[in-house]
């Protein structure tokens, strides 16, 4: 599964639309899930090995059920709305296995559409 959106690379400026869940925690007692996904150019670059060209860190308000994979990727591409809960951009530098990932807000892959593509990296 991966999450097809146009973003741009946040020094960079160029554009990245294939988004990759590559690792996740669910902190169960804190009621937080910690999602990190690799960006790609497209899909062609995510399906010929080549490496990510971002690492993104995002933290999502609530518990999965069910599919963990599956309910992280519906929270990521579901639209902000007036329930929606605010969780700032992590901080990476109080979780050392996070460095190297760029932290983003909660909805910045909202809007995306998610494709059935599986991909190994």
């Amino acid at each position: 599964m991966a999450i097809i959106k146009s973003i741009n690379h946040p020094k960079e400026g160029f554009p990245l639309s294939f988004h990759i869940l590559a690792v996740y925690t669910v902190y169960k007692s804190a009621g937080v899930v910690v999602a990190n996904l690799n960006s790609h150019f497209n899909e062609s670059t995510a399906q010929g090995g080549y490496q990510p060209s971002l690492k993104v860190a995002v933290q999502i308000v609530g518990v999965p059920e069910g599919d963990v994979e599956e309910w992280i990727y519906e929270q990521l591409v579901a639209a902000e709305d007036e329930n929606s809960q605010k969780v700032p951009a992590m901080d990476v530098s109080k979780y050392p296995w996070a460095s190297g990932y760029s932290p983003q807000d909660r909805f910045y892959f909202a809007g995306g559409t998610l494709s059935e593509t599986e991909v190994t990296e």
